[in-house]
């Protein structure tokens, strides 16, 4: 019985210190700062949104990592081009390998493969391009955009500009019966975090703002 004891003791005792070495120390995040240019022109876009993703990975017990995202912030280009992100420090977290990313949306454009090249994804210059494809791609593309961080509600607040400009954009592409109702579900859910969920789900059956 004894021997059983302590095996469990030494177990607990080596999973403690697994999940202790997968704490990250705090993370000190300098100010960032990046431009946004046509792919086309190399001219810079104003007005462009762009959303500043901070993840990392999370091991559960001995279940391969999963990313996170866990703090989002949100921010305009000026009329050069520019946007910047103040500087941050991150607690300590279960969260390892931790980075930050970007996602830059304007209506009417797509992201640019040249910003992936080396030399810009270096330097933090996004290009974008005009897009070129059918209305069902290009719903696609939108429905995929919206999804960008699930957390706090913070965290949903600091990405209500980019999705009512996604939508915005949407209306201007919705046929189908079930194209418009994702959309409604989308307003919805920004509306939820607006007005509260009494008065998004009165919005909602009233069909205010179809």
């Amino acid at each position: 019985m004894k021997s059983g004891w302590c095996k469990i003791k030494i177990f607990c005792v080596y999973l403690s210190i697994f999940l202790l070495g997968s704490c990250a120390a705090p993370s000190y995040w300098p100010e960032v700062q990046g431009r946004v240019l046509d792919e086309t022109s190399n001219q810079p876009i104003e007005n462009v949104i762009v959303v500043a993703k901070w993840g990392g990975y999370r091991n559960h017990a001995f279940i391969k990592s999963r990313s996170e995202c866990y703090h989002v912030e949100t921010t305009t280009t000026d009329n050069n081009g520019h946007f910047a992100f103040g500087n941050r420090i991150d607690g300590v977290s279960m969260l390892h390998d931790r980075t930050v990313d970007y996602v830059i949306y304007k209506s009417g454009y797509v992201t640019s493969d040249k910003t992936y090249e080396k030399v810009n994804y270096k330097n933090n210059i996004k290009f974008l391009k005009t897009f070129v494809g059918s209305r069902k791609e290009r719903l696609d593309y939108l429905f995929r955009l919206n999804t960008l961080c699930h957390g706090t509600g913070e965290n949903k607040k600091n990405l209500i500009l980019i999705q009512k400009n996604i939508v915005d954009e949407i209306k201007d592409y919705v046929k189908t019966n079930e194209e418009i109702k994702k959309l409604r579900i989308m307003r919805w859910s920004i509306e939820r975090l607006e007005y509260g969920i009494e008065e998004a789900d009165r919005r909602f059956y009233q069909g205010k703002g179809d």
